[in-house]
């Protein structure tokens, strides 16, 4: 359920507060999606590349790609990019490849202005093309301004896949100039499979460098970045995704560093187990720690850290690889890290913030999901469910532009198997990030009927909002007394033979009843409305955070151990 903050209206900046909650700084919109685009013919697969490209309409709000790469424009996988309005979702114009079975727009990605027009270029990438050698692959800069091409590169051998990454957002030559990097991952120069990663000059198109695979069968390339400078020699330097690198075993993977300046190698992080796509994508993310430096994503969308290829995501200090975070999908195939991203500064914490696709993930149904976690701690601040069952949502993902002018960045999320208007037409999504929805977290124990208590809201995250906040659990047992207990800190203790999520509470409000039908098992619903005025009285106003959950008592289990209690709920305010 989203908030009624009105669109466009800011929220201000968070104040102290009596309970010492986490400021989330000045929160805006309602989090809400605010433009989509679509194929416009079956079996299109737009959204299976997304990016946010910056303002080329010149309205004041950041615009986005969408890479239809089965477009049938001059025939089967011709493909084809969608330049699309961040204030409406309008079509500004239409890029196309070249030929037949070019799968043009599988990769694409916003370079910034390479030619002081104002207007942000970008790099598209063509697996398929043939134009340097049969299948070897191109890659096509083209000005943001109106569509005209810039640069041409292509792969030198057939069956390169030159194009199959694409990246920019770093100046490695030091030229004053945003520069283009180029992943081919199964180029052959040392080795089968070994892949090569391309650098280009923004400035003239001309080779950087030409990094090749550490071995045969390392397939770097496969995803690329420029990461910027993390050993501050003033060169932006690039991170390189090497997913069948074996040096820890087969097929382990690697993500590699690499100098800007130079071209060496500044180091390396390894995925752990064989075969789980380990640096099949990677990302800068920005500086998420603090340090000033940036880091960057690796994803392991087959990793089964927590079930059957959940999927994993892991952020690095991109100063010297040391470990950050974790994240680990929760359900079998959920493929968690099949795409990944920076996500700008989400919640305007002055951290940069983790995006991170899940195509496979489950609500009621396999919809699949994107993930936004906070860089300053890495808790997930958000994530946003797709709306049709199988559509791949959340298999391509972009963060950092603001395309609806409230100051805070947004995020594009690609769903290639969506059928809005036709079969597999496909889609792409803006979401606004915020202020952030109320957020379930923590786990509950199945009550003595057999039932798992739940907790969700209703009315208005808004303290100007016309209606109450109001927090609800359900599969409670029927007329059994019921508490909310409201705290400054998220926990998960053992309590009671249930978990208390909720670390020292300050609020402790009885339900007056929770109902429930006689004869029916797990009935028992318990409403705890929260004014404004009543939580203006604990020191909460626009921008705090606090922690909220259900607990009753369960006459079914003995004593000391008869309460059950619900999931949290984390919820942020807004004015």
């Amino acid at each position: 359920m989203l908030s009624s903050c009105v669109l466009h209206q800011s929220c201000g900046s968070a104040t102290a507060t009596t309970l010492a909650l986490l400021s989330l700084g000045s929160l805006s919109t309602a989090q809400s999606l605010l433009a989509s685009t679509h194929g416009d013919s079956a079996g299109d697969k737009c959204g299976a590349a997304v990016s946010w490209l910056g303002d080329v309409d010149g309205d004041g709000l950041d615009d986005f790609l969408a890479g239809c790469p089965n477009d049938q424009h001059f025939g089967p996988q011709t493909g084809s990019v969608r330049t699309c309005s961040g204030r409406t979702g309008g079509l500004l114009y239409v890029v196309n490849g070249w030929a037949s079975g070019d799968i043009f727009g599988d990769a694409i990605a916003n370079i910034g202005d390479l030619d002081g027009d104002g207007r942000a270029e970008f790099v598209v990438g063509a697996i398929g093309s043939d134009l340097g050698a049969s299948e070897g692959g191109s890659a096509f800069v083209f000005s943001g301004a109106d569509g005209a091409l810039r640069y041409v590169w292509s792969g030198d051998s057939p069956d390169d896949r030159f194009g199959a990454d694409v990246s920019s957002g770093g100046d490695v030559d030091c030229d004053g100039v945003a520069d283009v990097v180029v992943g081919a991952p199964r180029d052959a120069t040392a080795g089968f499979f070994s892949g090569t990663v391309y650098v280009f000059s923004g400035k003239d198109g001309a080779l950087i460098h030409a990094l090749h695979g550490p071995a045969p069968g390392a397939a770097m390339g496969a995803s690329v970045a420029i990461l910027g400078d993390v050993n501050s020699d003033g060169h932006a330097d690039i991170l390189a995704g090497a997913v069948g690198d074996s040096t820890f075993g087969p097929s382990t993977g690697a993500a590699i560093v690499y100098s800007g300046a130079s071209g060496a190698v500044l180091y390396s992080v390894h995925g752990q187990w064989g075969y789980a796509n380990y640096a099949r994508y990677v990302a800068s993310t920005g500086d998420v720690n603090g340090d000033a430096v940036p880091d960057f994503v690796v994803g392991a969308p087959d990793e089964s850290v927590t079930a059957f290829r959940s999927g994993s995501a892991y952020v690095y200090s991109g100063a010297d690889g040391t470990l950050l975070y974790s994240f680990y999908g929760t359900d079998p195939d959920d493929f968690l890290g099949r795409e990944v991203s920076g996500a700008g500064d989400a919640n305007a914490d002055g951290y940069a913030d983790i995006l991170v696709g899940a195509y496979n993930e489950p609500d009621h149904t396999i919809i699949g999901a994107a993930h936004v976690y906070s860089g300053r701690d890495g808790t997930l601040l958000f994530k946003v469910f797709g709306e049709y069952v199988g559509s791949a949502f959340g298999i391509a993902v972009s963060g950092g532009g603001d395309m609806n002018g409230d100051g805070f960045d947004d995020i594009v999320v690609g769903s290639p198997q969506a059928q809005v208007g036709a079969f597999f037409d496909g889609a792409a999504y803006v979401y606004s990030p915020s202020p952030l929805p109320p957020l379930e977290y923590c786990t509950a124990k199945l009550n003595s009927q057999g039932c798992l208590p739940r907790i969700d809201w209703a009315g208005s995250t808004s303290l100007s909002g016309a209606d109450t906040l109001e927090v609800r659990g359900w599969n409670l047992i029927g007329h059994a007394d019921a508490f909310l207990l409201l705290g400054a800190r998220a926990q998960a203790t053992p309590w009671h033979g249930a978990t208390l999520c909720v670390d020292t509470p300050v609020l402790r409000l009885r339900a007056s009843d929770v109902a429930g039908h006689p004869g029916r098992p797990c009935s028992g619903k318990a409403r705890f409305p929260l004014p404004a005025q009543r939580l203006a009285d604990l020191g909460l106003g626009a921008g705090s955070t606090f922690y909220v959950q259900v607990v009753a008592r369960d006459p079914g289990f003995a004593p000391p151990d008869d309460f059950i209690a619900t999931p949290g709920l984390r919820v942020t305010l807004c004015p």
